[in-house]
């Protein structure tokens, strides 16, 4: 309803939303946090996560964030009990496998006399709140008439449960999270013909409970940058003024200006005839238009059939750049593969094949061209994710990943085989925001016998076992025949080395020091295949490093030819490597 025929403009905006439970954001938080600790081998430190979201007990809080009790001897399930109605009204048989298993770890960790309310050294660092697993999520919108510094009223697509403590980001282009309390959701039949996979079925009412610092400030500053301007009212002194003519003298002045015009006029003739001349000459000479296969564009323009035996693959995100090598000698995607940057570990079993499998199903909404300004405009000059694939022809595919859109929820993609770009829904695995501890597993070597022709173990300087492989059977250094079984049980204890501690991003001082260890390797080891020589060096610990203390006594350290980066082995893990020739006949 317009008030008084008001002639202001009106502006009716919505901005699209995700909301998820505060609960399943706290689940995501320890699971993460849980396969960190695991890969790095370190004790699993928690109290940065429950110091973030106000449940460390005893802590004085604001007036404004949910108490939580003070006692400690309840274990890690206690810390889903503040959430309130949120786990009440929740199945109480339904108990969360994380909060378990985290509870579990905490518990033998305190039996063992292990510390855990101080950081490991390698998580020193600011905690930083990520989304739940998007099927975790759910899509809505709000209208700007629907949010105030109190309450909000949204669409969703997913049911809430009144009394829930929820999670909403505003996808805009600085995009901010606020913490909520749901005081009401129903089910409505909206009718529309618009046809949509994210059409919402609920009306949502939330109340803001600002739990977190800063989160008053981001919406208040949010608030002020929507306020529309209103014009000043125009004044119509010369409608006014020309109302008063009589109606002989308007004539009169009309008939003047037709006969006499002004400058002014012949320009604007001129122009629109010369405008006119170039629209007949861009008409006669328009160059024939190519044909694109539109149908083959939408269906799904990254070339999958290529994909299927991989050689290697270059992974680029914001954490860096992860290098993968395929130890199968047919290219196959189950691998194994094996990481060689930034750090010497086996790569986790699916993780190449899922990347593989989420590109197949990738759904095109339009497409541009690959201009220079659409590239800036769609940041794939910045691109937030890089897969360079090289297949077993020795065939490269380079797919870019642009920024995301959060008015439509949409991605843009360019290939370097095609010049279009390709706005499409995001891929369903997350692989932007992908870590070292989602990729890797705590095993150091990915050794396929099938693929491997040559395998040389060195003590010091000094050649201690060399295996040869020659029309499918294995010899020693001497040419004697070895056993083929003890040979690959070899192969599979040199798989089953683990890591317990990666060191990553020393400073000078800790690079030196470990380089100066390296320096004289008790060990060596070369693994020689048809896809080249991987070589690692492996030498004791002594001492600890400095401003570091994660070394165990009695361990190794091991590294690549390079040196730049090490990871830290029990000396237990490494006793296969005293393996001699007369051991495998």
């Amino acid at each position: 309803m317009i008030y008084n025929k008001s002639g202001h403009p009106i502006e009716v905006k919505k901005i699209s939303i995700r909301l998820w439970t505060l609960r399943d954001e706290i689940e995501a938080a320890l699971g993460r946090r849980m396969k960190e600790c695991e890969a790095a081998g370190v004790p699993l430190f928690i109290e940065d996560i429950k110091k973030y979201y106000n449940l460390a007990h005893g802590d004085q809080s604001p007036d404004n964030v949910i108490p939580l009790k003070s006692k400690n001897a309840d274990g890690m399930a206690s810390l889903m009990e503040e959430l309130g109605d949120e786990v009440k009204a929740e199945n109480a048989d339904d108990e969360s496998k994380v909060l378990n298993e985290a509870e579990e770890i905490v518990a033998e960790q305190a039996l063992q006399g292990l510390e855990t309310k101080k950081p490991n050294p390698i998580l020193e660092r600011p905690y930083t709140r990520q989304a739940p697993d998007l099927e975790k999520v759910s899509y809505g919108f709000i209208l700007l008439s629907d949010i105030n510094m109190e309450n909000m009223l949204t669409f969703t697509k997913d049911k809430f449960l009144q009394g829930q403590s929820v999670v909403v980001e505003f996808l805009i282009p600085q995009n901010f999270m606020m913490m909520a309390d749901v005081t009401y959701c129903h089910h409505y039949a909206r009718t529309s013909r618009i046809i949509s996979s994210s059409k919402p079925d609920y009306r949502v009412q939330c109340r803001f409970s600002f739990s977190i610092p800063g989160e008053r400030d981001n919406l208040r500053n949010f608030l002020k940058s929507i306020e529309p301007t209103v014009p000043a009212d125009k004044k119509k002194d010369k409608k006014d003024s020309e109302d008063d003519l009589s109606i002989s003298v308007r004539y009169t002045l009309s008939m003047k200006a037709l006969l006499r015009p002004t400058l002014s006029t012949v320009l604007v003739a001129f122009f629109f005839l010369m405008l006119l001349f170039l629209g007949l000459f861009a008409e006669v000479f328009e160059a024939e238009t190519p044909e694109v296969d539109i149908a083959q564009i939408y269906a799904n323009p990254v070339p999958v059939n290529e994909l299927q035996k991989l050689k290697s693959l270059k992974l680029t995100n914001k954490h860096g750049t992860f290098l993968f090598e395929n130890t199968a000698v047919d290219g196959s995607l189950s691998g194994p593969w094996q990481m060689l940057e930034p750090q010497a570990l086996r790569v986790k079993g699916d993780v190449v094949s899922k990347i593989v499998d989420a590109l197949n199903v990738i759904r095109v909404r339009n497409f541009h061209r690959l201009e220079p300004i659409n590239i800036s405009s769609f940041s794939l000059d910045n691109p937030t994710l890089t897969l360079l694939f090289t297949n077993a022809r020795n065939k490269n595919f380079e797919i870019k990943m642009g920024l995301i859109n959060p008015i439509d929820n949409s991605a843009y993609l360019s290939l370097s085989s095609q010049d279009q770009i390709y706005q499409i829904d995001p891929i369903e695995m997350a692989l932007e925001t992908y870590d070292l501890a989602q990729l890797v597993e705590s095993k150091v070597l990915a050794v396929n016998s099938d693929s491997l022709q040559s395998l040389e173990i060195y003590a010091g300087a000094n050649l201690q076992l060399k295996l040869i492989k020659k029309e499918a059977q294995w010899f020693d250094q001497a040419g004697v025949i070895l056993s083929e079984a003890k040979v690959k049980k070899l192969f599979e204890r040199l798989e089953e080395i683990k890591s317990y501690s990666i060191l990553d991003k020393l400073n000078t001082d800790q690079q030196a020091f470990m380089e100066k260890i390296m320096a004289t390797p008790e060990y060596s080891l070369k693994l020689i295949s048809g896809q080249g020589v991987r070589s690692y060096v492996i030498a004791p610990m002594s001492g600890q490093i400095p401003g570091m203390n994660v070394v165990k006594g009695g361990s190794f350290a091991l590294s690549t030819d390079e040196k730049h980066s090490f990871i830290l082995i029990d000396k237990d893990e490494l006793k296969m490597l005293s393996t001699k020739p007369n051991d495998l006949k």
